[in-house]
């Protein structure tokens, strides 16, 4: 059984979510003064930067290959994700008008992803049995 729509369009905003999260995060490493001064505090961001976008990548992956796991794992991710932008944030005038936008973009994306794996179609097709993954 392939996937419904709603699965499918919520891995692609997902990996969309992925790529522009991490990009963002390299380029701030990139241009950070703290991460050019000391090399090592670079390697460390950039590592945990790659391991981070790495792992969700398995997620999608896993959801993809309708893995509840995978599911939750996004799940755990995204709200992991929320949870840290609110402990560890920066202070609110250190963001631009067009940085306000492109995060309620991306947080839109990754609310409207968890949707439509959790509810309606989406769902469904992850409790429905599958002869290769039926216990993940």
């Amino acid at each position: 059984m392939d996937a419904p729509r709603e699965v499918k369009l919520a891995l692609c905003l997902s990996s969309a979510v992925l790529m522009i999260e991490a990009a963002d995060r390299l380029w701030r490493i990139a241009a950070s003064p703290d991460a050019n001064t000391f090399a090592r505090l670079r390697v460390v961001w950039t590592g945990a930067t790659l391991t981070c976008a790495a792992l969700v990548a398995l997620f999608i992956y896993l959801a993809a290959r309708r893995s509840r796991w995978g599911r939750l794992g996004l799940l755990v991710a995204t709200l992991g994700g929320w949870c840290m932008w609110f402990l560890w944030t920066r202070r609110v005038t250190e963001y631009e008008g067009w940085q306000w936008i492109a995060l309620a973009g991306v947080t839109a994306m990754e609310a409207a992803a968890l949707v439509l794996l959790f509810v309606g179609n989406g769902a469904a097709w992850y409790r429905s049995e599958h002869p290769v993954l039926s216990s993940g």
